[in-house]
């Protein structure tokens, strides 16, 4: 390889990481400045690093056989710019860093998501990353091999190892720099493959000495006693933050989670005279799932007069609302974090796969399956394929007995403007109603599980939806992402659908005895035209529209306390008057405040109860808290009075993600002989 193509791949690769890098910043919405405090240079130096690297390793080959120089160059070259092209698009849907496990768990899934796949890819950086410039390089090599070729290589394999020595140089000077310019981790500091290695060596601020003593202690234990991560999700089950300070962790202690749950008739018909249900016999349960809807627009005064009129009616006339909700479920596969959380109300997995992807057989305890056992048709009704993301495997073996998916629906007709993703929310839920009254003919009541999914990525505006002119105009304006007046698009076209739904169900008959609880199933990092502060961008992704809703509701209103979607198995088991030995976590809602929240996602922990909350932002290797006033929502106020935080309660809520994860790992949520799921298993791990 000669000194001028070595400086052309050298030029090529910084200038294309650079730009790549560029982007990243504006993903997380921070101006240049903050992002230099961030550890920009840092950042910016590993990708010189690599190109380096690149660069050196094929020297070093050519030195060896020089006809693997160019294309070994131009190979390495496109694995570099690929996946750190992925990286950057991951983040900037996912708001995390994009994992090896991720690559291996979701590999299978780019088919069916290959249109999010393209709309990311459709952004100037990223397009030019991964089409543009290996084009470059591949017409590059070709004009290398139509070259005569000299039998020595013009550089040495003394210069290719030179190369490499830098390389590592300046790795090991820019994450040194790093972890001394930045108090904690920030991606505009790093380089995927580095943030690999790291993550390899336990080297990331999140899994230092604390965490892996937290890690190391509870693995003790478990090795033990298997059910000491369930005994730790137990004090947050039974925890009461109004009365009672941060429980202290005793993992030898005897705190069992599964549990009895049981309520009397007169609860029940408390409960349901509230909601205007007829106070005797079964009732219908459908839980009707939001896709990517956040509370945000919900909530806004600015917005939702605009995005959703119809629903906000619906529910001012029918509704219990919760405007202060939160959701768990993030990074990959959140949906069915989401639904796992929500239906077995059990904390997600925060440190790998999702628990429908990667332990479909987990001994749980659903609210389908409770349901199921009580006499109950259990149906799954959605427009996406049964089987995205295990979604039928693992809930057919939760109590489902009935699929409904676009496998089905694509057999019935509908008329739209454009193509969808999957099959359209609002021919999906007049179906919906029409399948559940369907399956209820022969008396028994139904409990369904339903999933939109027009609002899923890609968010591209439709005539069904349209934005006002004046939103869509502000909406279109920087800081909003370009996504932004897409998804307000699709908002709408949601708030006609649902308000089509609850009309069909309140007019049919099950109307009178139906119990619907609407509730997002995720929230998202759009990035709106409001000014957003650090703190906001996470209760973006967390806060999710929750309401309970029914045909005869005496007393419509808000309830402001702050509650979980863990929460919701309980409610409505109470409502339904279910009784089952359950490893629920969460609490009924109409009881006082709900679960506290917590969410450990890509090194980052957050959590809220009482009156504060705490987030780590990025570029804190802690989190920040918050006092929350009476009056002060997080989502929707920039401006929050800084309060001291807690070690004890940071401390805590380490823990507790900590014991989720290896709860699930080591299937040991609920005991080998807890009930006909596991016979059925014949108790697998």
């Amino acid at each position: 390889m000669s000194p001028r193509a070595t400086r052309a791949y050298v030029v090529i690769l910084v200038a294309a990481l650079w730009w790549l890098r560029a982007q990243l910043v504006t993903e997380i919405g921070v101006p240049v400045r903050q992002a230099w405090a961030l550890g920009l240079p840092c950042g910016m130096l590993l990708d010189l690093a690599m190109a380096l690297l690149v660069v050196g390793t094929a020297i070093s080959v050519g030195a060896v056989r020089p006809r693997l120089a160019h294309p070994g160059a131009v190979a390495l070259s496109i694995i570099l710019l690929v996946l750190t092209t992925a990286n950057v698009a991951y983040f900037g849907y996912f708001d995390a860093r994009l994992e090896p496990w991720v690559i291996a768990t979701h590999l299978r899934d780019l088919i069916a998501i290959r249109g999010s796949v393209g709309s990311l890819l459709s952004t100037p950086a990223l397009f030019a990353s991964v089409i543009a410039v290996p084009l470059v390089l591949l017409f590059f090599l070709t004009i290398q091999s139509l070259r005569h070729r000299a039998t020595v290589p013009v550089m040495s394999a003394r210069r290719g190892a030179a190369f490499v020595a830098a390389a590592v140089v300046l790795v090991l000077c820019a994450t040194a720099l790093k972890y001394r310019v930045v108090e904690g981790s920030s991606i505009v500091a790093e380089q995927v493959f580095v943030i690999w290695i790291e993550g390899a060596l336990g080297l990331r601020p999140l899994q230092g000495t604390a965490r892996r003593h937290i890690e190391q202690t509870l693995e003790a234990a478990a090795s033990a006693n298997p059910s000491a991560p369930g005994q730790v999700l137990a004090t947050l089950r039974d925890w009461n933050p109004e009365t009672e300070p941060v429980p202290a962790l005793d993992v030898s202690a005897s705190r069992p989670l599964v549990r009895t749950r049981e309520v009397t008739a007169a609860r029940t018909q408390a409960l349901r005279r509230r909601l205007g249900l007829p106070v005797d016999g079964p009732v219908h349960v459908i839980v009707l799932f939001l896709e990517s809807v956040r509370a945000f627009e919900m909530e806004h005064p600015a917005l939702w007069p605009h995005i959703f009129p119809r629903t906000r009616a619906v529910l001012a006339q029918h509704a219990l609302r919760f405007p202060t909700a939160y959701s768990s479920a993030w990074g990959s596969a959140q949906t069915v974090e989401a639904q796992f959380e929500t239906l077995c109300s059990l904390l997600p997995d925060f440190r790998g796969p999702a628990v429908y992807i990667a332990h479909p057989d987990l001994r749980v305890k659903s609210l389908a399956e409770v349901a199921r056992d009580d006499g109950y048709h259990t149906v799954w009704i959605s427009g996406a394929p049964e089987e995205l993301l295990n979604k039928r495997a693992f809930e057919s073996r939760h109590g489902t007995e009935n699929f409904f998916g676009v496998e089905y629906l694509r057999e019935i007709p509908f008329t739209a403007t454009r193509r969808w993703c999957g099959y359209p929310d609002g021919p999906m839920l007049q179906q919906a109603v029409q399948i559940c009254e369907r399956v209820a003919q022969d008396g028994k009541p139904v409990f369904a599980n339903i999933l939109t999914l027009s609002t899923h990525h890609p968010v591209s505006e439709i005539p069904e939806g349209p934005v006002p002119a004046a939103l869509r105009a502000a909406a279109a304006n920087w800081p909003a992402q370009k996504d932004y007046v897409g998804y307000l698009s699709r908002l709408r076209y949601l708030d006609e659908s649902l308000e089509g739904f609850f009309r069909a169900l309140f007019d049919g008959p099950l109307g009178d005895r139906a119990l619907v609880v609407l509730l997002g199933d995720h929230g998202q990092r759009y990035t709106p035209h409001l000014p957003i502060a650090q703190h906001q961008i996470v209760e973006l992704i967390a806060r999710v529209p929750f309401a309970i809703v029914t045909k005869h509701l005496p007393a419509p209103g808000i309830i402001p306390e702050a509650v979980h979607q863990i929460d919701v198995a309980p409610t409505v088991a109470d409502i339904a008057g279910f009784h089952a030995n359950v490893p629920w976590l969460g609490r009924n809602i109409f009881d006082g405040p709900g679960s506290p929240w917590v969410l450990a996602h890509d090194e980052q922990l957050h959590f809220r109860f009482g009156d504060h909350a705490c987030y780590t932002l990025q570029g804190n290797d802690a989190p920040q808290c918050y006092r929350i006033d009476a009056e002060t929502d997080p989502m929707l106020h920039a401006e929050l009075s800084r309060v001291r935080a807690n070690p004890d309660e940071v401390r805590y809520f380490q823990w507790v993600a900590i014991a989720a994860h290896k709860a699930i790992e080591l299937n040991h949520i609920m005991p080998t002989d807890a009930g006909p799921l596991t016979q059925a298993l014949g108790g697998r791990r």
